[in-house]
């Protein structure tokens, strides 16, 4: 006979408690260890947090610190690499190229009335290579021929310089007046400064 069918007639303080079943423990427990995971996972991630932050402000506090130093280190080093530049130019004019004082006066000689010389400066200076000179000069406006005639002077076989270059030219304004300013380029003769 089936017992699913069968009807209990006895009251029902004497009815039968149903067996408490073992799966929905495991399901509770399961619950648990996943709740207890994801609340430890949770404080390790604030905890990570924190630490980095911290991390962050005590490297920002050393920053703030140090960037005067590091900054007066750079400014050092720069001004060291700036004095040896010069001196290293310096020991070139002094020891290694043509007498620079008689260069500038050979220069000064042939600069015609009415042009004067702006800035002159080396370009390309090395050991036994004897540099270019780049030099500004400035003409008043409407003497432009002057440049024309210091270029053919430059040009003059007997010159002590060659590869004359004119490289270009503006119109602007120096001391109130309507001047051009020119680039010219040109190196020395070899043989021009023997003397030296």
């Amino acid at each position: 006979m089936n017992d699913d069918y069968l009807i209990n007639l006895l009251p029902s303080e004497y009815v039968p408690k149903p067996e408490f079943r073992g799966f929905p423990l495991f399901i509770l427990i399961v619950l648990a260890f996943v709740a207890v995971f994801i609340f430890a996972d949770n404080v390790r991630v604030t905890n990570r947090i924190q630490n980095l932050e911290s991390v962050k402000q005590t490297n920002e506090d050393t920053i703030k610190r140090r960037t005067p130093l590091a900054l007066e280190a750079l400014d050092v080093q720069a001004r060291s690499r700036m004095l040896f530049s010069y001196g290293t130019s310096i020991w070139v004019m002094l020891h290694q190229s043509p007498p620079w004082v008689d260069v500038y006066n050979e220069i000064e000689e042939m600069v015609p009335d009415g042009m004067w010389i702006d800035s002159l400066t080396l370009a390309g200076s090395g050991e036994k290579k004897w540099p270019s000179i780049n030099m500004v000069g400035l003409v008043a406006g409407d003497e432009w021929s002057t440049v024309i005639d210091f270029y053919s002077l430059m040009l003059d076989p007997d010159s002590k310089f060659d590869k004359v270059k004119i490289s270009g030219y503006t119109f602007t304004k120096h001391n109130q007046r309507d001047v051009v300013m020119f680039n010219m380029r040109f190196s020395i003769k070899k043989t021009a400064f023997l003397g030296f």
